[in-house]
């Protein structure tokens, strides 16, 4: 089991994903423990919703290559896939493995 080391792996990460796009807003989130017999840490599953285009894809873009700040913890992994655009609100997927800092 992963030790809890710094806020919430799921806050940190939506924190900083709003520092990119102020308005997003969290529909749903799922994250379960994931270990290695060396690494230990979850995987989180995010589906995200904005108003605002630019700064989504701009975040999309720069997902791969982000500098995360996750106290405790380290990104090791993330992807992102638009889901649907109607209406002017855009939907996003975000996958992440999220690693305990030893």
């Amino acid at each position: 089991m992963m030790e809890r080391r710094g806020p919430d792996p799921a806050v940190a990460v939506m924190r900083e994903i709003r520092r990119r796009v102020p308005d997003a807003e969290l529909v749903t989130a799922r994250q379960r423990p994931w270990a290695s017999v060396t690494y230990s840490g979850v995987q989180l599953s995010m589906v995200l919703t904005s108003g605002q285009a630019g700064p989504v894809d701009r975040l999309m873009l720069d997902l791969p290559e982000m500098d995360w700040r996750l106290p405790g913890h380290i990104m090791a992994d993330v992807a992102g896939a638009l889901e649907s655009g109607a209406g002017g609100t855009v939907t996003v997927r975000i996958e992440a493995l999220v690693l305990a800092q030893e």
